[in-house]
């Protein structure tokens, strides 16, 4: 494509100031066609259709940009029609397609001739997107298999409300893609792992949600740097990840089970909640439950955030073992002394071998206790260092 300004007249602006007229040349039309056409690509459908009044040197970057394809960008009558107009007559690709996932199997006809058009030959971003989800796995159908030709292109992918079998799965392998989300789909569990695990090895950022007949989930890929879940997932095991910065469990269904072996870079951890009864987070020897945390000792060496849910009003007191004072766990409990507005008392449990006068007042000090008695009556904290000696409490300070 060519990189040098297009030459000729350019269109100029003419502006009003102090009673004088002032030629302002377009600036804009001044760049090279291939950046004007990455800023079309940009853009939503219909507003890049709208590029052509700007003059008309952007009538033919209209034609040949790679457009962004979102069925909600179009009419709500017309947009099947106008679909098969835009893919037949534009000249250029397509590089992100956006269709409604109720169209897998509502509209399978029309979808498979959709997605067979050139001008989808290098898509990179696929979104089967949903209005709503649903209950069960029972009415979910196998998706066309031709959706899976752009494996070698894509980049960016949703898929969602179908059944994935496990025969295409095991085929597949998607050498580009980056970011991956699975939402509402009936998939094995074999099947699953198999995708996040060997036929993506570029991915970095999973989001599983609402996924059935899933029991349990084991991750070992070196590439992965976010995983969300939001799932009836039983088991959730991150064995080998040295690039995962973010594992966030947004529903942490009854039970659930999240056990990480080894995840070195592992940043922001979470959630935990006191609704999920019985559910624990295990990181190395740190097992947390509910908002019970067993020991720090572990995951303090990377975790810098502990993403906790909880009800703004709810009166609670924050037990912590196995303090020793590190920088770190001074760090962690100090948040929650100047912070937690609606705590009520903190107490912290320190081994009988370090545990002295000397060593409560200077956490104390360290921990900035003053500081927030200082903010009022309505801010009163109390925070309790108590000595453990065979795991019996014999001393508070």
């Amino acid at each position: 494509m060519n990189m040098e300004p297009a030459t000729g007249k350019r269109p100029r602006t003419t502006v009003r100031s102090r009673g004088r007229r002032t030629s302002i040349a377009d600036r804009i039309s001044d760049l090279p066609d291939v950046i004007l056409g990455e800023i079309i690509s940009l853009l939503s459908i219909k507003d890049a259709a709208r590029t052509q009044a700007l003059a008309s040197r952007w009538r033919h970057l209209w034609r040949t940009a790679s457009l962004n394809l979102d069925f909600r960008g179009l009419p709500a009558n017309h947009n099947g029609v106008l679909l098969d107009i835009i893919l037949a007559a534009h000249e250029g690709l397509v590089h992100r397609l956006c269709l409604p996932a109720r169209y897998l199997s509502d509209q399978a006809a029309a979808m498979e001739a959709w997605i067979q058009s050139p001008a989808l030959d290098k898509l990179q971003e696929l979104d089967f997107y949903l209005l709503g989800l649903p209950n069960t796995c029972v009415d979910l159908q196998s998706p066309p298999a031709s959706i899976f030709r752009f494996s070698s292109t894509l980049r960016v992918a949703t898929i969602s409300m179908c059944s994935l079998l496990d025969y295409p799965v095991e085929t597949l392998r998607f050498p580009q893609l980056r970011k991956f989300a699975l939402v509402a789909v009936n998939i094995s569990e074999d099947s699953l792992c198999h995708v996040i695990n060997t036929c993506c090895p570029a991915l970095e950022c999973l989001l599983l949600r609402t996924n059935f007949n899933v029991h349990g989930v084991r991750i070992n890929s070196p590439t992965l740097k976010s995983v969300g879940i939001h799932a009836s997932v039983a088991e959730l095991t991150i064995e080998n990840a040295p690039s995962l910065e973010r594992l966030l469990c947004l529903k942490m269904h009854m039970k659930m089970r999240v056990s990480v072996v080894s995840a070195p870079r592992l940043e922001t951890l979470g959630y935990i909640s006191h609704h999920e009864w019985g559910s624990k987070i295990m990181y190395g020897s740190t097992v947390i439950e509910g908002l019970c945390v067993d020991s720090l000792t572990t995951m303090v060496r990377t975790v810098k955030i502990l993403a906790i849910h909880m009800n703004s009003n709810l009166d609670m007191t924050i037990v912590l073992g196995y303090y020793k004072g590190f920088q770190a766990q001074v760090d962690f409990v100090t948040f929650f002394v100047l912070n937690a507005r609606s705590l009520e008392s903190i107490q912290l449990v320190v081994d009988s071998r370090n545990y002295s006068r000397e060593f409560v007042s200077g956490q104390r000090e360290k921990l900035q206790i003053e500081k927030r008695a200082s903010r009022g009556p309505n801010n009163k904290l109390v925070v309790q260092i108590v000595q453990c000696l065979l795991n019996v409490y014999i001393g508070k300070h």
